[in-house]
């Protein structure tokens, strides 16, 4: 087993947004023998590579959209400006919902509502409200959606009409986030396997939520946690105790117990 990955909300991080102090002491001892790890979330790049503050650790972030090694871009597929107008304008006649866009540095909020703007700061660093995202010049990395009614699992049909265009995944009740054709996690994983020449057996993955569904796909060791969906429990090959019992740092103690 020579890569790890894990999701964050619901998988690494428990209820409190808190990581176990295990997941570094774990780092710690596997990478000096050989053992790399991922973070694979719907989450902005900066806000991971904040959060951790470690180089070494391959960021896949936005969804797969942008992944990043040792401060260098090593995979991405961005949004077209067409494709971002047709989103937007989509967007725009649905009630309830909030558009982000963002880029590889900023996060444009087209809200002035406090508890959107509270939890896109969850999620994304240096936000910029604006009331017209298609006067933004920077690179599209991803279009996230803030549905108020916490309902994605509903109010995702509504954007359906898009499916020819973008990718389309919920990643929490609150968020739904829109990509490139052919961004995934799973996709993201796929190209980190082809350059470090890895298969399916070498590789242990940890998700919760429905974009997390491909990268189940890439791994043998393909773990839901307790507290995921049901589609995810069906995707994966193994199960693990939930986010609130520590369930990555549990298993992999106990797949790397002579080591650990």
């Amino acid at each position: 087993m020579k890569l790890i990955v894990t999701d964050m909300d619901g998988t690494l991080l428990n209820d409190n947004k808190e990581i176990d102090n295990d997941f570094f002491k774990i780092m710690a001892l596997l990478k000096p023998k050989g053992v790399k790890f991922a973070i694979a979330s719907g989450r902005h790049l900066n806000k991971l590579k904040a959060m951790f503050n470690d180089d070494s650790l391959i960021y896949i972030s936005e969804n797969g959209a942008v992944v990043e090694e040792n401060g260098q871009i090593i995979y991405e597929n961005c949004l077209s400006k067409e494709t971002v107008k047709t989103v937007c304008d989509v967007i725009d006649k649905i009630p309830d919902f909030s558009i982000v866009y963002s880029t590889y540095d900023k996060t444009y909020l087209k809200s002035d509502d406090p508890l959107v703007i509270e939890d896109v700061s969850r999620f994304s660093p240096a936000i910029i409200l604006t009331d017209d995202v298609l006067k933004i010049e920077e690179k599209c990395i991803k279009i996230a959606v803030y549905d108020k009614k916490a309902n994605t699992k509903e109010s995702v049909k509504e954007l359906l009409c898009l499916k020819d265009m973008v990718t389309i995944a919920t990643s929490s009740e609150n968020w739904i986030d829109l990509n490139a054709l052919g961004v995934s996690k799973g996709e993201a994983l796929k190209a980190i396997k082809e350059r470090y020449h890895l298969d399916a057996q070498d590789l242990i993955v940890f998700g919760d939520y429905n974009n997390d569904l491909t990268m189940m796909k890439e791994a043998y060791y393909s773990y839901a946690m307790a507290n995921a969906t049901k589609e995810v429990k069906e995707a994966a090959n193994f199960t693990c105790l939930s986010n609130n019992e520590g369930g990555v740092c549990k298993k992999l103690r106990e797949l790397f117990k002579n080591d650990l």
